[in-house]
């Protein structure tokens, strides 16, 4: 049974990352990404703060992709 939280790598605007989980249903709260991070705390992000870098893994390979309709 596939996982209801989705693994995510967030990069900052000031080049800075984080690694966590997200939920795809409601992800977003207060203008905020809600993420739980490795160590099992809840950060809220400020989205103004976040890059946007569409990427996919590719499925079982663990390879990265780029996202539909980019090449």
């Amino acid at each position: 049974m596939p996982s209801t939280h989705k693994k995510v790598i967030v990069r900052k605007t000031d080049r800075d990352s984080i690694s966590g989980y997200v939920a795809p249903a409601n992800f977003v709260v207060e203008g905020k990404l809600e993420l739980l991070n490795t160590t099992g705390n809840v950060v809220g992000i400020d989205l103004r703060r976040c890059r946007h870098e569409p990427r996919r893994r590719d499925s079982g390979s663990g390879r990265q992709c780029p996202a539909p309709g980019r090449g």
